[in-house]
């Protein structure tokens, strides 16, 4: 059991590291150019991470939660959290400081009208299978161990009884 869910987080890793395409619809106006349009989601840096973080905590709801519900559940948190939705992914694609405060909304837009929700739904869980903030977990509890040992040796105060 441990295996297969190893497996599944490696191939999640895998694919953000090479990038996922969300296949978007092309605008074609006039129908001349026969095309496929797609846009590359791929694994977010530290500051992105912490934008969808907390979108993702905005929500309320885990992948599995959103796996378990009935039609009636999914078309009810479509209709309130879809905008949410939508701008964690473009947060993935827009992952730069500048890029993820200038275009994320844009972009956030730009997906809801041309990508199908089940692809949308699908990058977003792929997304947060595959951020993994564990190493950034444990990072905090040792910088506070250490706070002590980076201290000059005689700035500490003596203690008279």
């Amino acid at each position: 059991m441990t295996e297969d869910r190893d497996t599944r987080c490696q191939a999640a890793d895998m694919l953000l590291d090479i990038g996922i395409r969300i296949p978007v619809m092309p605008l074609r106006p006039f129908k001349k150019r026969p095309g496929k349009s797609f846009l590359v989601m791929r694994r977010p840096p530290a500051g992105a991470v912490i934008r969808i973080a907390r979108r993702y905590l905005e929500l309320g709801v885990t992948p599995e939660d959103i796996r378990a519900m009935d039609y009636e559940e999914r078309m009810r948190f479509v209709a309130e959290k879809g905008k949410a939705v939508s701008r964690m992914v473009a947060l993935a694609v827009c992952t730069g400081w500048l890029s993820g405060m200038l275009f994320s909304g844009p972009v956030a837009w730009y997906l809801r009208w041309r990508v199908h929700p089940a692809m949308l739904s699908a990058a977003l869980i792929e997304l947060l299978r595959g951020m993994d903030i564990q190493p950034f977990c444990n990072t905090i509890p040792l910088a506070s161990r250490t706070v002590g040992l980076l201290e000059p040796i005689g700035s500490r105060e003596r203690k008279t009884g």
